[in-house]
């Protein structure tokens, strides 16, 4: 997201130097960003008291939020089509008014030189499938490759780059085993496998979906990333969570997908919070990932920068495993000041991108997200967006953050 102004290029090498053609780009959920909510995130509330509805209402303020994120130099834009919004049942056709919403998106993008990507399934379900057994019912993953065809045949070429499931390892885990999102059952290891193995035929049922109608359509994994030491490193049983956490957060039903069958043609990677982990309190088969370390996924994203050389050993791996080109999903905890300097996180992921694409290992870096949003164990977030949202004001006026205009 480089600007034209030479002091902010200057500013960009503090965090090391990306070579021409790197791609920059930012990330939502409609889960989150949209508002009217359709989906099984309408019986969420937050903590704060804050239901999805109260967040910055994308879905009718898209243009402005389009026009900011051009001015900032974005050349890419990942973005999700909301299931229950445009199919009200299973098998139907598309409710034409929010279809012809999205191709309204999706045509403002590229008046304005941003190439959108498309997210199918962002943890948010169809009260109908929800209200079904979700992923646990052997149906959904054919109800959604018949959604991702009838959105493949609406946007008629207009989306080269298609994810079709978000971080399934993260649904499957968090939310079947802890209760954090919709559909959530403290029903034990189990169940999140029976989920991750319906969220893996989904992916692949949507991938052949897209690529019959379109064949040259990428379809991407977006995976989270984490890294987890040991909290103790002299401890031998630290060291096993330590390994147990890694596997269950970024190998977990993976074992199956693979680039040679065509499951994908590009991996969108979290940058990777830096959570330690010891033994006995972090997680267990029979509850998963303990309060604790659930919190952790959200909140206690990398700060002091001590992570970037295990980082660059995750992507170096998985670089290794799949051999198909990496981009780079980050944020910024905590929230940047309103003046002129880089979240201490944000900065130390730049530094970790640059060195990765000096490696050959990245090909470019996704900012998310890009409003201030709704966040069903945050509520209503204030400090990490691009584009700062008042949630006090009826209208939800917006503004560019000073850390966005430097990026």
């Amino acid at each position: 997201m480089r600007t034209g102004d030479p002091r902010q290029t200057t500013r960009l090498t503090r965090h090391g130097a990306f070579p021409p053609g790197f791609l920059w780009g930012a990330a939502s959920c409609p889960a989150k960003s949209e508002g009217e909510t359709v989906s099984d995130w309408a019986s969420l509330s937050a903590p704060d008291g804050s239901v999805a509805d109260d967040g910055p209402r994308h879905w009718r303020r898209y243009r402005y939020d389009f026009r900011a994120l051009a001015s900032l130099g974005a050349r890419a834009y990942r973005f999700g089509c909301d299931w229950g919004r445009l199919q009200r049942e299973p098998y139907a056709p598309f409710s034409r008014g929010e279809a012809y919403r999205y191709l309204e998106m999706l045509a403002e993008l590229r008046s304005l030189g941003v190439e959108p990507w498309l997210t199918l399934f962002q943890h948010a379900l169809p009260r109908w499938a929800a209200a079904a057994g979700g992923w646990r019912n052997p149906e959904t993953p054919r109800q959604f490759a018949d959604f991702s065809a009838r959105l493949a045949d609406l946007t008629d070429g207009e989306v080269r780059r298609w994810i079709p499931v978000h971080e399934p390892q993260i649904y499957a885990l968090v939310s079947r085993m802890r209760r954090l999102r919709p559909g959530g059952e403290e029903d034990g290891f189990a169940r999140a496998v029976q989920t991750m193995r319906r969220l893996r035929d989904g992916h692949r049922l949507a991938a052949e979906a897209i690529r019959k109608r379109l064949p040259g359509a990428k379809i991407g994994l977006a995976l989270h990333g984490g890294v987890f030491p040991p909290r103790r490193a002299w401890h031998p049983g630290d060291w096993l969570a330590s390994a147990a956490g890694s596997w269950l957060v970024n190998n977990f039903g993976l074992g199956g997908l693979s680039p040679s069958r065509g499951d994908a043609d590009f991996l969108m990677l979290g940058a990777g919070d830096e959570i330690p982990l010891s033994s006995g309190r972090s997680l267990s088969l029979a509850t998963g990932l303990s309060p604790e370390c659930a919190t952790s996924l959200s909140l206690r994203c990398e700060a002091a920068g001590l992570g970037a050389a295990r980082r660059l050993a995750v992507l170096r791996r998985w670089k290794r495993r799949l051999g198909i080109p990496v981009y780079l999903v980050g944020t910024s905890f905590p929230a940047a000041p309103a003046n002129r300097e880089f979240p201490r996180g944000l900065r130390s992921w730049l530094a970790t991108a640059a060195a990765a694409a000096d490696e050959g290992l990245v090909d470019g870096f996704f900012y998310e997200p890009l409003l201030d949003e709704f966040d069903p164990e945050r509520g209503l977030t204030g400090g990490n967006g691009l584009l700062r949202v008042d949630f006090r004001d009826a209208d939800r006026r917006r503004d560019v953050r000073p850390f966005a205009r430097m990026l």
